[in-house]
């Protein structure tokens, strides 16, 4: 628990320096693993992981699912 509470607290500190820098802080919707991995790769920030991957190989267009 106290190794969770310290990755949050280092997390939320570098969030924080990246904004008084006046610095892009990099988000990336992911809706696959390989998405996900690749914006790791490439020093994304933070990764929004979303299930619309299983809908998308399904054939489900965006506009159905709202």
């Amino acid at each position: 628990m106290e190794e969770e509470l310290n990755k949050k607290y280092e997390i939320n500190n570098y969030i924080k320096k990246q904004i008084n820098k006046n610095s892009y802080i990099l988000g990336v919707a992911a809706g696959s693993g390989m998405t996900a991995k690749y914006a790791e790769q490439g020093g994304a920030d933070y990764i929004l992981a979303l299930n619309s991957g299983r809908f998308r190989l399904m054939g489900v267009s965006s506009k159905e699912l709202s």
